[in-house]
């Protein structure tokens, strides 16, 4: 009997043993269970990695520039190309406010220490102006007038377009702040001036329209 009862008591302690082996064994293997899942959710937490820089003002002035130089440039070709003298008038205006408005704008980066700094933007800028340039240069005088004048809407709106949703938020000096604005009243002006003197061409571009097919894929924001 005693025998009986040592073996039962043997027998119990043997079971709380291996419970209490199987708990710890247990509780050991959780923590790192958790610590990899906080260590899976890391990658994933900056979402915003891929959204687009917003443009220093350095950055800014140069685009200002860009926009400029290209309406200096292919206002150029069109006072000596245009045959409506609208848009010769058109032309000339362009060469005197975007003059200006280059003076204006590196003007306020000498006063205010702005380095204008190449970007993405600005370059995209440049290049889009070479393409409208070489269109220009190649149009018939029948379609310079027409060709010009698509250009000019189509990159006056989205100049206009980046002024209004990118460059201006982004501004943090004051005093280029409310040069941005000016410069969006100097667009808005154009753009208007363009579409009231494009419909009377309308007529006279449809005789060779593959003359403007290729600006209207390669028009560049001005």
């Amino acid at each position: 009997m005693n025998l009986y009862k040592v073996t039962r008591l043997a027998a119990i302690a043997g079971l709380a043993t291996a419970a209490a082996c199987s708990k710890d064994s247990s509780t050991r293997e959780y923590p790192p269970a958790a610590a990899s899942q906080g260590g899976e959710a890391t990658p994933s937490e900056p979402t915003n990695s891929d959204a687009a820089p917003r443009p220093t003002d350095g950055q800014i002035i140069a685009i200002l520039t860009a926009i400029d130089t290209g309406e200096i440039q292919q206002a150029e070709i069109a006072t000596g190309k245009a045959t409506d003298p609208r848009v010769k008038q058109f032309a000339r205006h362009m060469i005197d406010q975007h003059t200006e408005s280059k003076q204006n704008g590196a003007d306020l980066a000498a006063r205010e220490h702005l380095s204008p700094t190449p970007s993405a933007q600005s370059e995209k800028l440049a290049n889009g102006s070479q393409l409208m340039l070489g269109t220009l240069q190649e149009a018939t005088s029948a379609a310079f007038d027409s060709t010009y004048l698509r250009g000019q809407v189509q990159q006056h709106q989205e100049a206009l377009d980046l002024l209004r949703t990118q460059l201006e938020p982004a501004a943090r000096n004051q005093a280029l702040g409310k040069q941005l604005r000016t410069i969006q009243t100097m667009v808005q002006s154009h753009l208007v001036e363009a579409q009231q003197i494009l419909p009377s061409l309308a007529t006279g571009s449809q005789t060779q329209p593959t003359q403007v097919a290729p600006q209207d894929q390669t028009a560049p924001v001005p």
